[in-house]
């Protein structure tokens, strides 16, 4: 199939910038050796390592998600990328990528555009391919490493896996029909999800696909028992559209999660969709929501979403706080996200293993901290200015005759330290505990109606609610102002006093949060556009361990929402004042941060870089420094900077001058294509291609598009 892109559009989406044939060259084939039995990693008469690290790696990433079956042919895809002296321009600076599988090797020497049949029809995406193939009169299970060499010799190569790809004779060893009017039949029919998946472990189906066959709403039964632990997946799937996972009715706080029968799900097809309305976090097959991807799901071109009107807006099931309060991730595990379409949730795609050509829009508070690899996908709207405005919740006064009268609260934001209020009227004390906004109930009462309710029983007090009864909880009062903190005792004789609601919400698209190593991490070709939010936080704070390795960034799009101010967000960062963060082979290049500065936080000596790390080539308001500079050892080359920013000290190949609406073709209607001062100032390009596949002339701009 040849996909002609010199007019129109292309049917995944991206601009027409050029003729390809993502198919002129099939992948290499690769079928496991004659040793191979058909038992997981008996082709191998020694298994690739991964060598300890010393030196940096090329970062490497599956993008296509293991634990498929085939029954002829699987193409399967990984990222990668290595500084090499400075550029990616040849290769993404990897001199060859190496497929192990059972015995048998192909080597692919250089990245290519390849198009994949997905859930979302014919798809284009960029990495080193080759094609699993199945032997002739054998079946079983297939161990797939894969190793990346770098084109600098001083670094060293990195090797992945093993990871699960079974040549079978069918897709499915069992496959079920679900539908509520149907009756029960052991083995044959089921009138919900959790019968059939306990019939599939208890009777050691390794791949049961579940086909659910009339619209509603479907819930699985329990998050105890039996872990299925199969080299499948227990695919859920759809044949008519209207199919919901979910829940009905809010229920009570020890019930609120999606539940899974402690099975890793492949949630497939667009006839699916997960309604987390009702639903606070799903649920991984394993307890330990961080624990490794073999026990994580994969959400394969479904719809991820809530049917409450309010999306992001929401509290869920009327808590009075936003939902990234309650949890820090939305589905436990390391999941797998491919051609998914994500919107109006918090924290949705947290620690993910791969989001490969999603479409994620109206999202709120964090997005994708710690995930391995993001590829060729769009984030559209991260918007929290309903939960950070300063909402009058309540005005109170003291009218009685005592010389002095004050309220105070204790605790940070949400009462994260406590939450408790004291009036004190002439040495006269009285408490009300709001408690912490992550509990559902707690303290003296949960909202600013119980609050005021307290407030309206003391001698001479008089409070006035100015909020919704049920709105928001108590312990995100604070004075205008504070962002939502606690505050010190104020006078409440003199005049009446106006307390604010306000949760401060502080959203990332990207963070590097706290107590762990952010190690072979790629984010590549995205779109991240109208984001109230900082796009990057590269900033952990305590505890150890907070270390970066072989973190490759490049050909992003990053554009924020024009009151930023407003939202005190400030800018994208790296580093942490006072908290030395050791950075090793950290590569930032070819982005256009349309209008979010970019911060190098090196008070105290808060980035520790080695030689491999670069910033090359990125379009940006300003980079400022702050602390040491220049950083020893970061090397920065190749910047664009709009009209107000400065050079910083020791970059090289530093131009300035425009805006956002010069430097890019229609940035208000989300056209980034270079123009202006960007044209007018041509750099050597450390990129092969852009995120629109237009190969990048080797006199090109800075930023992400040629």
């Amino acid at each position: 199939m040849t996909i002609w892109l010199g007019m129109g559009i292309a049917s995944d989406g991206f601009a027409p910038l050029l003729e390809v044939d993502p198919n002129a060259d099939a992948p290499p084939s690769l079928t496991p050796s004659a040793d191979w039995t058909g038992l997981a990693g008996s082709g191998f008469a020694s298994v690739p390592v991964d060598s300890a690290r010393t030196t940096a790696k090329p970062a490497l990433r599956l993008i296509t998600p293991p634990f498929q079956w085939f029954t002829d042919t699987i193409d399967v895809g990984v990222m990668a990328a290595a500084n090499d002296g400075g550029t990616l321009r040849d290769t993404l600076g990897v001199d060859g990528v190496t497929f192990h599988y059972e015995g048998a090797t192909a080597t692919v020497d250089a990245p290519k555009w390849h198009s994949i049949e997905t859930e979302r029809g014919t798809k284009i995406y960029y990495g080193w391919w080759v094609r699993l193939k199945k032997p002739i009169g054998i079946v079983g299970h297939g161990h797939l490493y894969v190793e990346a060499a770098p084109r600098d010799a001083t670094m060293q190569s990195r090797v992945i896996g093993p990871y699960t790809f079974s040549p079978q004779d069918t897709l499915h060893d069992i496959e079920l029909p679900i539908a509520p009017s149907q009756p029960f039949v052991a083995g044959e029919s089921y009138p919900a999800l959790t019968g059939a998946i306990n019939y599939c472990k208890a009777n050691g189906f390794k791949n049961p696909k579940l086909t659910i066959t009339e619209a509603g709403t479907y819930n699985f039964g329990t998050g105890a028992g039996e872990l299925y632990t199969n080299e499948g997946y227990v695919t859920v799937e759809a044949s008519v559209p209207g199919v919901v996972i979910g829940r009905t009715a809010a229920a009570s706080s020890g019930a609120t999660n999606m539940l899974n029968d402690r099975s890793k799900i492949r949630f497939k097809g667009s006839n699916l969709t997960l309604d987390f309305r009702y639903c606070l976090i799903l649920e991984q097959s394993a307890s330990n929501p961080t624990s490794v991807a073999e026990l994580s799901h994969w959400f394969d071109g479904v719809n991820i979403t809530t049917s409450d009107p309010e999306g992001v807006n929401s509290d869920f099931n009327d808590n009075g706080a936003p939902r990234s309060v309650l949890t820090a991730r939305l589905i436990n595990g390391q999941s797998w996200f491919t051609e998914a379409e994500v919107d109006g949730l918090h924290n949705a795609m947290i620690g993910a293993q791969l989001i490969r050509g999603c479409n994620a829009e109206y999202l709120g508070a964090d997005v994708s901290n710690s995930a391995k690899c993001i590829v060729q996908s769009r984030f559209f709207d991260n918007d929290n200015t309903f939960w950070n405005d300063d909402r009058p919740a309540f005005d109170v006064q003291y009218t009685g005759s005592e010389p002095t009268a004050t309220i105070a609260r204790t605790g940070g934001v949400l009462g994260t330290s406590g939450g408790v209020w004291f009036v004190n009227v002439n040495g006269t004390v009285s408490t009300f505990n709001s408690g912490r906004a992550a509990f559902f109930t707690g303290g003296d009462g949960r909202f600013f109606s119980d609050l005021v309710a307290w407030l309206n029983t003391l001698p001479d007090i008089t409070a006035t609610l100015r909020i919704a009864p049920f709105d928001r909880v108590a312990s995100s009062g604070s004075l205008a102002g504070l962002v939502g903190q606690g505050f010190g005792a104020t006078d409440i004789k003199t005049a009446p006093l106006e307390v604010v609601s306000n949760c401060d919400i502080h959203a990332d698209f990207y963070q590097h949060p706290a107590g762990g190593d952010l190690d072979n991490v790629l984010i590549a070709f995205n779109e991240v556009v109208d984001y109230a939010a900082q796009i990057l936080f590269l900033s952990p704070p305590n505890p150890a361990p907070r270390d970066e390795r072989d973190v490759l960034i490049f050909g992003n799009i990053f554009e924020d929402k024009s009151a930023l101010a407003a939202e005190n967000i400030g800018g994208s960062q790296w580093g942490r004042s006072n908290l030395p963060l050791s950075a090793s082979h950290v590569v930032i290049t070819h982005n256009s941060f349309v209008n979010q500065q970019l911060l190098i936080r090196n008070e105290g000596g808060g980035l520790n870089a080695d030689s491999y790390c670069l910033l090359k080539n990125n379009s940006l308001p300003e980079l400022d420094i702050l602390g040491t500079s220049p950083v020893p050892n970061l090397t920065i080359d190749g910047l664009h900077l709009q009209v107000g920013g400065s050079a910083p000290v020791g970059a090289t190949n530093v131009t300035i001058g425009g805006d956002e609406t010069t430097l890019f073709a229609d940035a208000a209607n989300y056209d980034f294509a270079p123009a202006g001062e960007l044209l007018a100032n041509p750099v050597t390009a450390a990129l092969p291609v852009d995120r629109h596949r237009k190969v990048l002339a080797a006199n090109g701009q800075n930023g992400a598009l040629g």
